[in-house]
Parts: structure tokens; C-alpha cells; sequence
């Protein structure tokens, strides 16, 4: 989030990404992941792990032969590491990839809602058109300095952004602008 104070610079461009918060339960996840292959990977090579392992090779090995057994042991490692990569790794990817393309902008003219990692989805609303924002924050939103801001224009037109850093500090830009528009 690049903040300037209006004073200083009347035609600046603020931006607003979302939260930190956003990356929590994909972080979590991740490590999730990691605890899950770690303890895997210790059970494997225990000496209990190694007589089921044995034991579940044996039992398949008819089906597969003993190539298919050679095969199977060789890839997978490789297999378990791509499967916590994929489960449990690609939720952290995807949610860095749509923080980075989240961004909410306001200048001095408007305000740009840009959004979509793929397809992307721009919302843009002029400062003279607004009618009210309110924010909402949770308690923890609070404490942690995240809310959600909901932009009401002249229209029916309506700007929700959620999970947005510095919410407060956004509406109260949004607002200055407004007055000082409304002022010329």
C-alpha cells in the first residue's frame, strides 16, 4: 500500500491492496502440507513404516510384478512431493497471484477497482459520483487495520471491496477528494 497524505499532493495516486490477512488460511494450509509429508516421510523410514511399506509391496506385487514394484518405490517420493505441491501448495500460489492483482487506486478524478488474476474485472467510479462509503470492520479487523468498504454512488451502481488494508484511511481519502471537488 503506497500512501501519500492529500495535502502534500493533490493529484497523487493512492493504492490500497488487500490485507496481509487474505494470506492466512492458504499459509496455514501450506504448512499443513509440509507437517503432514514430514510426518509421512519419518513414518516411512521407521522401522514400523518400513515393515507396512514391505508389507503393502508384497501384497501388490502379483498384481504389478516385480518391475512394477521397482518402479513404484522409485517414483514415489517424487509422487508424495508433486501431491502436498498440488493440495496443498496451490491454494498458497493462487492466493498470492490474486493479492497481486487486487488493487484498489484513487486519485484526485476516481476510483479504479482492478481484480482477476485470468479474466480481469476493472470497476471504475468518479469521485463526483459518490454518494456515501462506509466500512466495516471487524473487531479483529480492528486490531489488525483491515475492512471491508462498500462505495454507494448517485446511480444504483455500488463498489464493495473486502478484506482492503487501511479501509479507514481509504474513505477518508475518498471523502477529502469528494470536497474537494465539490469546492471548485
Amino acid at each position: 500500500m503506497a500512501m501519500r497524505n492529500p495535502e502534500d499532493d493533490t493529484d497523487g495516486v493512492w493504492e490500497f491492496k488487500p490485507h496481509w490477512v487474505t494470506l492466512a488460511r492458504p499459509i496455514l494450509l501450506a504448512l499443513l502440507g509440509l507437517a503432514l509429508y514430514k510426518f509421512g516421510r519419518d513414518f516411512a523410514q521407521s522401522r514400523a513404516g518400513m515393515l507396512e511399506i514391505d508389507r503393502l509391496l508384497r501384497g501388490i506385487e502379483p498384481m504389478i510384478g516385480v518391475d512394477g514394484v521397482k518402479q513404484l518405490v522409485k517414483f514415489a517420493e517424487p509422487a508424495s512431493i508433486g501431491a502436498v505441491v498440488l493440495v496443498f501448495g496451490l491454494p498458497l500460489f493462487w492466493a498470492l497471484a490474486v493479492r497481486a492483482a487486487t488493487i484498489l487506486r484513487v486519485d484526485g478524478q476516481q476510483i479504479i477497482w482492478r481484480r482477476g488474476v485470468f479474466a480481469r474485472d476493472i470497476t471504475q467510479v468518479e469521485i463526483g459520483e459518490v454518494v456515501g462509503v462506509n466500512v466495516y470492520e471487524t473487531f479483529i479487523g480492528r486490531i489488525l487495520g483491515f475492512g471491508t468498504v462498500d462505495i454507494e454512488t448517485r446511480g444504483n451502481d455500488r463498489l464493495v471491496a473486502r478484506m482492503i488494508a487501511n479501509a479507514r484511511g481509504f474513505a477518508g481519502l475518498v471523502l477529502d477528494f469528494k470536497h474537494r471537488l465539490a469546492a471548485r
